[in-house]
This record gives structure tokens, C-alpha cells and sequence, in this order.
């Protein structure tokens, strides 16, 4: 039994060595594992087109020998859509995500990328609809690793760090390795874009030195295209707030102008917010430019014109102030005129003597005949308005219409009041008694001529009058009813 007993125990301190020599060896191991090198490349803003699809991409690109496996804590195998493209020694791993449905919540989403020979690389991966996402896997310790992924991963750090001059030259160094011969196109392509990301990098200085705003803000908005830079971005805004001040100041500049009479100057100002694309102003330019083509219209055709005119046949006076277009269709005038006894008519009486007992009264007319309602051949008081539109036939005819009122009338001696009305003493309250005012009232149509020339106007208008009441008096109203009147006047 004891040798049994002994031999039995041998034995489990043999397989007990064994399993402990075995779990040391798998540390040892473990410990030996290598760390992957993930880093974030993405180019510009990644966009990943899917429609109204809840997707994302997620690429993984690698240029080591090494393939790579995946493994997500919120998606299947089948899930994730793995699809890999292998040209000249580079292996892109494209991997598309759900990123939302119902019921489920990927914000916590991580992934885990298993590599042989290299410890788990976990990271999270909460994602949003339409992103794209690009990360280089290398191997940082490998002493046996090519120059042109070396000069590569430096390229496009350079690049992301806004250097472009540098990413630049290790593109320049990657032409110098054998692998180039496989990755031609994508190197100069790089190379090509390094230029384009100086060339604007420098306009936008240059620009900013020199306060071309505008220039530099579209400079920044094309550097920010590749390169998602905080910097480019703060510059790309202090560029649009400078941009919008001086277009601000630029405007009240045109506008200032405009309000002094500086029309060629207020011009060049509102034309210069509208080309600089102060698409803020643009609306209030074209506004101040509408005023300043009126301005000038007024001012180069002489439009604005003021006739003196006189009517012969009632010896009227008055004027026509119009605008009288070259460059126009049509405008408007109007005219007003009155005769010099119209201001008088509201405070004067009649005109004569008391002799023996009777009062002889005395006018400028005497009565016609037996009519038991004399009248004078013209009315003693009028005055009249008109206003129409003007016409430019040809240079430098013109012509013109309206339609207006005509107030006229005349006094006499109230005989009939004065004989049931007796005074035997005149005086001016009793004048005043016995004066009697014919007042007519109607409305007129009026056309003529006028010929302009430069600064100076003549003007030639019949004018007809339809009384609207007469009467006693209608055939002293109907021999009342036509005028001509004649003008002369300047234009400014």
C-alpha cells in the first residue's frame, strides 16, 4: 500500500509540474505579445453616402503583412459586412455598421481588432448616420518595416498637423522606395494636393495681410475641404466676420454718397458691394443703384420743368411745374392759374353814387339790350387747376392732357333787394347789402404742346371749360368756355 501510495502521488507531482510549467510558459507568452498601432487617417469631413439608410463606414487599412479579424460587443459577423480590397501590399478592411433600430441603443458600441503575435486592440465606436471613419494599423516595433510605409505614416501625420511643406517631402521620399512603382497614382496624387493645400494656404495669408477678405475666406474654405483643422477653422471665421464688416461699411460709404449727390462715386461703392459677393448687401445695393439711375435721369435729361404761362383772353397768369422726360415714356404736370382780380373778389362790392334819392351803381360792361339779367362779356374773378400726364414723341416734342376745376364769376347790383330794401345813406355796409356775386363753377379738359430744348421750355394749351351750372346766365357760360394759354419756362 505504501508503494502504491507513493507511487501514485510521483505521478500527480510530475502533472502538476507539467500544468505549472505550461501556465508560465503561456505568461511568458502572453507578455511577449506585441501592441498594434491604430491611428485615426480620415480624409476631409467623411461623409459615407447611404441614402435614408442608418449606416456608417468604418475602414481599417493596413500595409503590413498581417491580415486582421473583428469582433464587435453589439453586432454579429454576418452584421457588420466586412469587405476587403487588396492592391500592391496595402489591404483596406471596410466594414459597414448599423447605426440605428429599434429597440437597440450601439452608443456603446466597441470593437475589437485581433491581430497574431499582438495583444487585443479594443476602442469604442459610437457612430452616427452617413460617417466615415479611415484608421491605419501598423506595427510600430518591426525592425524589418519598409521606409515607404514609414515615410507614408509620416506624410499624412505631417498633413493632419497642417504641415503641408513636410507631408510634402516624405511623400517626395516615398518616389525613392521600390513599393512606389505599386502606389504611383495615390503618391502623386498626395503630392499634387500638398501643392493645391500651399498654394491656397499661402493665398489666404496674402490675402489677409493685404485685407482682401473675401479672397481669403474662400482660400480657407478650400483648405478646410482636406483638412478639418481647429485653426483653419477660427481663420476661415475671422475672415467672414472681417468680410462682412467692411461690406457693411462699404454700403453706408455708397449710401452716404447717394445722400450727398456723389453719384458716380455712390455708384462705384454699391457696384463694389455687389461684386465683392456681399450677398448680405447685395438687396440694399441694388436698392441704392435704383436711386442713384433716377438721380441721374433728372439730372442728365433736365426732366423738371416750370413754365409762366398767360391766358389773353381773360388775362389769367399762372404756372406748370412737370417733369418732361427724354429718356421716358411719360410723366406728370400740373397747372395752376387765376386772374388778378380773383384775390380781390371775396372782400370788394360793387362800384357807384347816391344821387337824388337813387343809387346809380357803375361797372366796366353795360347791359345788352333789354336783358333783364345784364353780364359782362368775361368773367371778372376766375382761377383754375389742372393736372394729366406728358408724352415724349420726339426729341424735343412733347404733349400734353389733363382735367381739372374752373372757378369764375362776376358782381352786380342786387336791384330787386335794393328797391324793397330802402337806405337813403350809402355806405359800405349798404354796398356790401346790395352786392351780388355770380359765381360759376365747372370742369375743364385741357391739351397742348410743349417743346423742350435743353434748359428751356414753350408751352401752347387749349383749354375748354363744361359749366356745371349757369343759370340766368347760359349764353354768358357758353361764350365762356374756350382759352388759350401760352408759356415760357426752364428745366433743370
Amino acid at each position: 500500500m505504501k508503494r502504491l501510495l507513493f507511487s501514485f502521488t510521483a505521478q500527480h507531482k510530475l502533472a502538476l509540474i507539467a500544468m505549472l510549467m505550461t501556465s508560465t510558459m503561456a505568461m511568458f507568452g502572453q507578455e511577449k505579445l506585441k501592441l498594434l498601432n491604430v491611428q485615426e487617417t480620415t480624409s476631409g469631413y467623411g461623409v459615407y453616402p447611404c441614402g435614408d439608410r442608418h449606416e456608417a463606414l468604418v475602414q481599417f487599412v493596413t500595409h503590413e503583412p498581417f491580415g486582421l479579424t473583428f469582433e464587435s460587443t453589439h453586432d454579429t459577423q454576418n452584421q457588420m459586412n466586412i469587405t476587403v480590397d487588396s492592391i500592391a501590399g496595402k489591404k483596406t478592411y471596410s466594414i459597414v455598421f448599423i447605426t440605428q433600430e429599434p429597440g437597440r441603443d450601439y452608443s456603446n458600441r466597441r470593437l475589437t481588432i485581433r491581430v497574431p503575435g499582438f495583444q487585443d486592440y479594443r476602442m469604442p465606436l459610437p457612430l452616427k448616420d452617413k460617417q466615415l471613419f479611415e484608421y491605419t494599423v501598423s506595427d510600430p516595433y518591426s525592425v524589418l518595416r519598409s521606409p515607404f510605409f514609414t515615410y507614408l505614416e509620416k506624410a499624412q501625420e505631417s498633413f493632419n498637423n497642417s504641415e503641408y511643406q513636410k507631408a510634402k517631402d516624405n511623400y517626395e521620399l516615398c518616389r525613392f522606395c521600390p513599393e512606389y512603382l505599386n502606389d504611383t497614382a495615390n503618391i502623386l496624387h498626395h503630392i499634387e494636393l500638398c501643392d493645391s493645400m500651399l498654394l491656397w494656404y499661402n493665398q489666404a495669408v496674402e490675402a489677409d495681410h493685404f485685407f482682401r477678405y473675401h479672397e481669403s475666406a474662400n482660400a480657407y474654405s478650400k483648405l478646410l475641404i482636406y483638412d478639418g483643422n481647429d485653426k483653419l477653422r477660427q481663420a476661415l471665421y475671422n475672415a467672414q466676420h472681417n468680410f462682412d464688416r467692411d461690406c457693411e461699411a462699404m454700403i453706408n460709404m455708397g449710401l452716404k454718397q447717394l445722400d450727398e449727390g456723389n453719384l458716380d462715386r455712390a455708384s462705384q461703392m454699391l457696384n463694389q458691394v455687389i461684386d465683392n459677393g456681399c450677398t448680405r448687401f447685395t438687396k440694399q445695393a441694388n436698392e441704392g443703384l435704383e436711386m442713384v439711375r433716377r438721380a441721374r435721369l433728372r439730372k442728365d435729361s433736365h426732366s423738371r420743368t416750370f413754365i409762366v404761362e398767360w391766358s389773353p383772353q381773360n388775362d389769367m397768369f399762372g404756372f406748370t411745374y412737370g417733369s418732361f422726360y427724354n429718356n421716358k415714356t411719360n410723366g406728370w404736370y400740373v397747372t395752376l392759374m387765376a386772374n388778378e382780380s380773383f384775390f380781390e373778389h371775396f372782400t370788394s362790392h360793387v362800384q357807384g353814387e347816391y344821387k337824388d334819392e337813387e343809387f346809380i351803381y357803375e361797372n366796366s360792361w353795360t347791359k345788352k339790350g333789354d336783358d333783364e339779367f345784364p353780364s359782362p362779356e368775361n368773367l371778372e374773378y376766375e382761377a383754375c387747376i389742372t393736372t394729366g400726364p406728358t408724352w415724349h414723341i420726339w426729341m424735343p416734342i412733347y404733349i400734353h392732357a389733363g382735367f381739372g376745376g374752373h372757378y369764375g364769376g362776376f358782381l352786380s347790383f342786387d336791384e330787386e333787394k335794393y328797391d324793397s330794401d330802402y337806405h337813403s345813406t350809402p355806405d359800405n355796409k349798404f354796398l356790401d347789402d346790395y352786392t351780388k356775386k355770380n359765381i360759376f363753377g365747372g370742369a375743364d379738359l385741357e391739351a397742348g404742346i410743349v417743346l423742350k430744348y435743353f434748359r428751356f421750355a414753350l408751352k401752347f394749351t387749349y383749354r375748354r371749360t363744361f359749366w356745371a351750372y349757369t343759370g340766368d346766365y347760359k349764353d354768358f357760360c357758353k361764350d365762356n368756355v374756350n382759352n388759350f394759354q401760352f408759356g415760357i419756362g426752364f428745366c433743370w
